[in-house]
């Protein structure tokens, strides 16, 4: 992405765009050139308008391509967020939430993203949001207790701190929960 700005300051659009295109040619198993094309559309989209259509095929095709991967959900959400589309982050976020991923640094990453599209600091929904939010911290601290991740399940614990839900930060710190078939 640094190097797509570079070439954009010293070349131009096209060039740049063929680099990032090479990128995801190089590299198709990889999320990262797909993020690398949106995140740069999204910060040059309002120089460039045919930048606005391939930040939304970046966001399409990375949740297409690469549903098990966390940066796929929060660069989607963040593009909708940033074209002020809050619904459509609701929807990414909503299909993050039911993917079945055992990983809790997934659970924590698309946690905070889910802060952003529902923010706690909005007092008349804030009961509303916490629940939302909640759904992805709670599996990661449980899927961190029960893998033993210390650094996924204090990052857990944070979350429920700051959000100042005390008990469900003291279960950041439990015995794991039992492995039951």
């Amino acid at each position: 992405a640094h190097i797509a700005d570079m070439v954009l300051a010293y070349r131009d659009m096209d060039s740049t765009l063929k680099l990032l295109e090479t990128q995801i040619a190089a590299h198709p198993e990889s999320p990262q050139p797909y993020v690398d094309l949106l995140r740069f559309a999204l910060k040059h989209e309002g120089e460039h308008e045919a930048l606005a259509g391939k930040a939304g095929l970046s966001a399409e095709e990375l949740l297409r391509r690469f549903p098990r991967d966390a940066a796929a959900y929060e660069n989607a959400a963040a593009l909708a967020l940033a074209r002020g589309k809050r619904d459509e982050a609701v929807k990414v976020m909503e299909a993050a939430a039911k993917q079945h991923i055992p990983d809790p640094r997934f659970w924590l990453s698309t946690g905070r993203m889910a802060q952003e599209v529902w923010p706690i600091a909005d007092a008349d929904k804030r009961a509303g949001n916490v629940q939302r939010i909640n759904l992805f911290f709670e599996k990661a601290r449980d899927l961190a207790l029960e893998t033993m991740d210390q650094a996924a399940a204090i990052a857990a614990a944070d979350y429920f701190l700051f959000s100042n839900q005390i008990p469900a930060a003291a279960k950041s710190f439990a015995s794991p929960p039992p492995n039951n078939p």
